[in-house]
């Protein structure tokens, strides 16, 4: 990946050879990736919202995966009133 002023792109080189083995050219594909990045950035930013929410919240939380029963995640008020740590 690469960014040049406020645009990001996904670049792939090939090379390509003749039939002798001399190379003779560069494939290239250029992808611009910009609104993925963004969307990538706004994902994170959201995912430390909810972690700082979630850890902090007074209120005992847990995550439970559904299909297995075990527990995924706790927060600090789930150790303190458990015991033990998440």
């Amino acid at each position: 990946m690469m960014q040049l002023g406020d645009k990001w792109f996904h670049v792939i080189v090939s090379p390509v050879f003749d039939e002798k083995g001399i190379l003779i050219r560069f494939m290239h594909v250029i992808t611009e990736i910009t609104e993925h990045k963004f969307s990538e950035k706004a994902l994170e930013e959201s995912e430390t919202l909810f972690r700082k929410l979630f850890q902090a919240h007074a209120a005992v939380k847990i995550i439970i995966d559904p299909d297995t029963g075990n527990i995924v995640d706790a927060n600090r008020a789930a150790e303190e009133y458990y015991g033990g740590t998440a």
